[in-house]
């Protein structure tokens, strides 16, 4: 609902399936409890943003992986990134 305020800041969004990735190879049960519905449901509010994002001109940086959990060992993949691009400059 707030979207348009955000303009002119820079936003990096980021989310993805829930799909255990490389940092989940083996998942526990609390790895599929945890993290899965966690990034799920992080992925579904972050396309909804996007949505409204796009519709009110506010420009960021999206990725939108096809595998990982809610864990942080994807988190920190997208702040190295982030670093990697000059983001933080």
């Amino acid at each position: 609902m707030q979207a348009a305020r955000l303009k002119g800041i820079p936003l990096w969004i980021t989310a993805s399936t829930g799909e255990p990735g490389k940092y989940t190879p083996n998942p526990t049960p609390a790895d599929i409890v945890q993290g899965v519905p966690l990034e799920i449901l992080a992925k579904s509010q972050s396309e909804a943003f996007k949505a409204a994002a796009d519709k009110a001109g506010v420009k960021a940086h999206y990725d939108f992986s096809s595998v990982g959990t809610h864990t942080w060992g994807y988190w920190s993949d997208q702040v190295w990134q982030m670093q990697r691009t000059g983001w933080f400059n």
